[in-house]
C-alpha cells in the first residue's frame, strides 16, 4: 500500500481567515470553483506514490532539516492546466524559502529518494 505524498507550508488559521476574502476577489475573474480553504498551501516537493514501509524515512529527512520563519509575497494569479487550477504564485522566491528546500530535498537523497533531478517537480504550471 502507497500514499501519495508532499511536503507543504500551510497558513495559520489567523493567515487563512485573512486570505478567504481575498482570495475569492482576487480569482473571481477568471471563474472556476474555489478550493476548500483547508486544502490551501505552498508546496515545497511532490514525491508522488510513496509505499508505507518507505513512509518512516521520509519523516526523518523533514526532522533533520532546520525550519525558520520564512515571509512569502503572493503577487500574481496563474492558470496551472494540468491540474485545472488558478493558484496564486511569488514571483519572487525568498532565500530562506529556497534554502528549506534545497536542505529538503538533499535529506531526501540521503534517505535513498531520487537525486533532485528526479524528484517529482513541484511546480505543476
Amino acid at each position: 500500500m502507497s500514499n501519495r505524498l508532499f511536503f507543504a507550508l500551510w497558513p495559520d488559521p489567523s493567515l487563512l481567515h485573512a486570505l478567504r476574502a481575498r482570495v475569492g476577489e482576487i480569482t473571481a475573474p477568471v471563474g472556476g470553483r474555489l478550493q476548500r480553504p483547508d486544502q490551501w498551501h505552498v508546496t515545497l516537493e511532490f514525491l508522488g506514490q510513496v509505499p508505507r514501509e518507505r513512509q518512516p524515512a521520509l519523516r526523518a529527512a523533514a526532522d533533520r532539516v532546520r525550519r525558520s520563519a520564512v515571509a512569502i509575497e503572493f503577487d500574481r494569479v496563474e492558470y496551472w492546466r494540468k491540474p485545472q487550477v488558478v493558484c496564486l504564485v511569488a514571483s519572487h522566491v525568498p532565500m530562506g524559502l529556497a534554502t528549506l528546500v534545497t536542505q529538503l530535498r538533499a535529506e531526501l537523497v540521503q534517505e535513498g529518494f531520487a537525486d533532485q533531478a528526479q524528484l517529482a517537480n513541484s511546480d505543476c504550471g
